[in-house]
């Protein structure tokens, strides 16, 4: 896990990465899980040789409790269609106080384009109701 931030800093979401891991191969669909705190949500972005890319955004479990400080502040996103290749993706949180993002985790990953031998992965995370396991094309859809 990556983290950055303070927390308990009323202006600074403290942000971490559960998954991911950096420097991991993913495929050209793959989840990002992690906790942003004194956030309402994320914006993630890649950056290949070829331009930055936006590849997603998602509400933190902490959105509905706008300017509550440390309150759980989960989040997950599905990227799909990422572009093949070995580059820094990077997770910003956004600052309720402030509408800016002050603070960003940066990734490098290696988006490995499709493979006939790995069709399917899983990926759990935490959903509203308790785990949650969902299948994904491993190469995008």
């Amino acid at each position: 896990m990556l983290a950055v931030g303070a927390v308990g800093a009323e202006t600074v979401p403290y942000l971490a990465v559960d998954f991911p891991h950096d420097g991991g191969s993913v495929g050209r669909t793959f989840g990002i899980q992690g906790t942003a705190l004194n956030s309402d949500g994320v914006h993630v972005w890649g950056y290949p040789l070829s331009g930055p890319v936006f590849l997603g955004s998602a509400w933190t479990s902490s959105a509905d409790i706008i300017r509550q400080i440390d309150q759980p502040g989960g989040f997950s996103l599905v990227v799909r269609n990422a572009p093949a290749g070995y580059y820094p993706v990077v997770v910003y949180a956004h600052n309720v106080a402030t509408n800016d993002f002050p603070t960003s985790l940066t990734l490098t990953l290696s988006v490995v384009p499709c493979s006939a031998a790995i069709p399917f992965v899983n990926w759990a995370f935490m959903g509203p109701s308790g785990p949650v396991t969902i299948q994904l094309p491993y190469c995008g859809v």
